[in-house]
């Protein structure tokens, strides 16, 4: 579970702007680096590489570290959830996927989009968007 001081931080992200490659609240966020501030916020370390930056493609680069993920079936704190909008279902069709969220409660999601940067959701109205849910290997929250 999130502390109140650490469910206040991953709050304040939301209404930060999109921006591919952004690592900062001034910068910006895209879903992955938006991923990597709310693991950092809850003490972990999400693995995205020092030179991840606007040239990357983020579902491209989430394939490659998807090493470090094991799918899980429901909505876990800190899982990361594909979201498309093609309605791509299982965790083959989710690593096509070109967005992510991270489960911050029970029935949200918090993630970074081009048109309203971050932004938190309900699970129960992304479910028909969500391909699969994966959390870091080894990590018990």
């Amino acid at each position: 579970m999130f502390t109140s001081a650490q469910r206040d931080a991953v709050d304040d992200l939301v209404g930060v702007k999109y921006a591919k490659g952004g690592r900062s609240r001034i910068e910006g966020f895209d879903c992955l680096t938006l991923a990597e501030a709310v693991y950092s916020i809850a003490g972990r370390v999400f693995p995205l590489p020092d030179d991840y930056g606007e040239d990357h493609i983020p579902a491209e680069a989430f394939l490659v570290w998807s090493q470090f993920f094991v799918q899980v079936d429901t909505p876990e704190l800190l899982a990361v959830c594909s979201i498309d909008d093609q309605r791509r279902k299982g965790w083959a069709g989710a690593m096509r996927s070109k967005h992510l969220g991270v489960v911050v409660s029970p029935t949200m999601v918090i993630h970074a989009r081009k048109s309203t940067g971050v932004v938190k959701s309900r699970i129960d109205t992304l479910r028909p968007f969500i391909g699969g849910y994966a959390r870091l290997r080894g990590d018990d929250v």
